[in-house]
């Protein structure tokens, strides 16, 4: 039962995320908020290896697939994930990171040359339709949502089912911890560097850590640096390293109804018809692609 307590958790983590996201962007850049993010992630597992809580043990040569994988995820992930946040809302973020365990599917046919059955590619049309749905009614204006922004938040999804097969790939080479610990500083010296660059350009690098003064961002910072970075990922890695991808991704549903009744109670933010309807045409087709998966494996 460990790794599907660890996959529950780490859903919960995720899934508040996208509210304490959103929250911060009012106040701090999109790359200064990661930047800020994975330094106090990277900083926390320098510390509990340094108190001999974790045990990373790799030398250089070792560790170029796990700066592969740190680049897709978290680097790329956040990137598409924040930038689309800023552009669109929480719960429609949550939405379109819903899709992981459709795209899971299709990386698992390339990479693990996996042959899934006609109703695993139907449910999957079925979460794409869901999608399509939004992002035409966004098109159509209907409200003050973002089509651009749709669309850089279905690079999240993509990266993240990529790095679930990456890692299920290489679990049985590193440790959960030391896939983290790579993860985690990676992504604090790339954040750091474009945040610096960025604030540079604009002329603003004297006051960079100003938005730390404010409750909502250094609140949100420490639950996304402790909880969704440095927790929720060593969870899903450790997941990864006793269930399979397809497994662990059905509870990408929970992140999805957490974020989204986070996202409507904490942040106050409408949900449309169109989101009820979309919402549940991903998930239908999640529930019914993982389904369908466990039932192929199991004859």
């Amino acid at each position: 039962m460990k790794p599907y307590i660890a996959a529950f958790l780490s859903s919960c983590l995720f899934g508040l995320s996208f509210t304490f996201s959103r929250s911060a962007l009012q106040h701090v850049d999109a790359m200064q908020m990661l930047a800020f993010r994975f330094v106090i992630a990277a900083a926390l597992m320098h510390i509990l290896r340094a108190m001999g809580v974790i045990k990373v043990e790799l030398r250089l040569k070792q560790m170029g697939p796990l700066l592969v994988m740190g680049v897709i995820q978290p680097v790329l992930y956040f990137i598409f994930e924040t930038v689309g946040i800023a552009l669109t809302s929480a719960s429609e973020a949550s939405i379109v990171v819903a899709l992981i365990p459709v795209f899971t599917v299709f990386f698992a046919i390339f990479f693990l040359k996996e042959r899934p059955t006609a109703l695993r590619l139907t449910f999957a049309a079925v979460s794409v339709s869901g999608v399509i749905l939004i992002a035409l009614v966004e098109a159509l204006g209907k409200t003050s949502g973002n089509l651009l922004g749709l669309l850089i938040l279905l690079g999240a999804p993509i990266c993240a089912a990529c790095f679930t097969v990456l890692s299920r790939y290489f679990s049985v080479r590193y440790r959960p911890a030391e896939i983290t610990f790579v993860m985690m500083n990676l992504s604090a010296v790339v954040f750091t560097t474009l945040a610096i660059a960025e604030q540079a350009y604009k002329g603003q690098l004297s006051t960079f850590f100003a938005p730390l003064t404010l409750p909502p961002v250094w609140m949100a910072i420490l639950y996304l640096g402790v909880g969704s970075s440095v927790g929720a990922f060593f969870l899903t890695n450790y997941t990864l390293s006793k269930i399979e991808a397809s497994q662990m991704s059905v509870f990408n549903n929970l992140t999805t109804l957490i974020a989204v009744v986070a996202a409507v109670v904490i942040l106050r933010e409408p949900l449309h018809w169109y989101h009820v309807v979309g919402g549940a045409l991903i998930i239908t087709g999640v529930w019914g692609t993982t389904t369908a998966a466990a039932k192929q494996k199991g004859r």
